[in-house]
């Protein structure tokens, strides 16, 4: 089976049982956002958000997880209804391994350590803003600072590990513990963004779905993947 994907999207790693990891770049849709088929996004074929697949000539292709648009990295997917409702059980039990890096503004000040927070969103003059406290949800996630850099300015590229599944997660304690992803649009820090992207070059949003790994249903194997820090992380950090 061909699949009709995106130029930029390659497929990275394939098990026979129909699980596939695919690396999506930055500014690349996971899925259209309506029913159709979308230019921008993953694959070339029609989209049906209701059962969360693609569907062309040859085959269907269901979404077991997917990315911001901006967020580049591995997109786990599956080619059978019954291998795709067994990896999304993975998923809701929490037993599916997945590490991010991210390059954030400022430096941690322990090499590791574990975010535990009760997040909450909302608007503030029109802008999107977090907060901790009563009437949240909990979230969790590890760190480790693997670089830094003083250059042109203070950077940090980081290992990110979740431990819960709430949207935004990553974006939303990194700023709230202060150190915001750079590139983020949403919840980072604007004035800072900008003046990272004048002296770079870079206006991407700097968070890379990095690592994937479970056990495969029925079996003793491990389903693992792994997407290669990406060119313009290194360009930044040096």
């Amino acid at each position: 089976m061909s699949l009709p994907l995106h130029p930029e999207a390659r497929v990275i790693e394939e098990h026979p049982c129909g699980i596939l990891a695919i690396e999506k770049p930055a500014g690349l849709l996971t899925h259209p956002n309506k029913p159709g088929i979308a230019h921008n996004s993953l694959l070339a074929a029609e989209y049906d958000p209701k059962s969360e697949t693609y569907i062309w000539s040859e085959g269907i292709l269901h979404l077991n997880n997917r990315l911001d648009s901006p967020t580049s990295g591995i997109v786990l997917a599956s080619l059978g209804n019954k291998i795709s409702i067994a990896v999304n059980e993975l998923f809701r039990q929490k037993r599916v391994e997945k590490e991010y890096l991210a390059i954030v503004k400022g430096i941690p000040t322990t090499k590791k350590g574990d975010w535990e927070d009760n997040i909450a969103r909302g608007r503030q003059k029109g802008n999107l803003r977090v907060s901790r406290g009563g009437g949240g949800i909990p979230a969790r996630t590890m760190f480790e600072v693997l670089r830094t850099s003083r250059n042109k300015s203070l950077i940090a590229m980081l290992k990110l590990t979740p431990r819960t599944g709430r949207t935004h997660q990553l974006r939303v304690q990194a700023a709230l513990h202060r150190l915001p992803i750079v590139g983020d649009r949403n919840y980072g820090d604007f004035g800072f963004n900008r003046r990272f992207q004048k002296s770079t070059g870079q206006k991407r949003l700097f968070l890379h779905a990095h690592r994937i790994q479970f056990q495969i249903p029925g079996s003793n194997e491990l389903f693992s993947a792994k997407s290669h820090q990406p060119e313009e992380f290194e360009k930044v950090l040096h």
